[in-house]
């Protein structure tokens, strides 16, 4: 088991990169619902792994301007460290990443971010469908971290 597998043992299924160093699995929350898909891409040369997730709940036709200024503050994130926040094409959901280094982290490491990509991303379902409070208490990306369960 390399490095980039180690790093994602914790997800309890069979990890297997394809030959564009893509892996893909869906996590299951306690609630039992639907789940959320996982991509992850290995970066071989610069030991890192960028971790993708994209939300259940699709934008609005018609966005406001709320939801496009916490887009643009949330954004900004990546600079100071933070989760990144955008839509990837031909999608109308929210999508979250962070590209992880694996190089000198603990084991934990890797699981820590995708439980931070969850909570980004159940902040973001809430708000989408209504809860316009979700982020008045929240900087960009500090919440609590949920418990994972993978879907097999």
């Amino acid at each position: 088991m390399d490095i980039f597998e180690q790093s994602l043992a914790a997800l309890n299924v069979d990890i297997h990169f394809n030959h564009e160093g893509c892996f893909t699995c869906t996590l299951k929350g306690e609630d039992g619902g639907s789940g959320l898909n996982l991509f992850v891409y290995k970066h071989v040369q610069q030991v890192s792994l960028s971790l993708i997730m994209m939300g259940q709940t699709d934008i609005p036709e018609k966005g406001s301007h709320a939801l496009l200024m916490q887009l643009g503050e949330r954004a900004m994130s990546p600079l100071n460290e933070g989760l990144g926040v955008g839509i990837l094409p031909n999608t109308q959901r929210i999508s979250v990443y962070k590209k992880v280094t694996l190089l000198d982290k603990p084991l934990g490491y890797v699981m820590d971010n995708i439980n931070q990509l969850i909570a980004e991303l159940e902040l973001w379902d809430r708000y989408l469908l209504g809860d316009e409070t979700v982020f008045q208490s929240s900087q960009p990306n500090s919440h609590a971290r949920p418990r994972l369960q993978v879907l097999v």
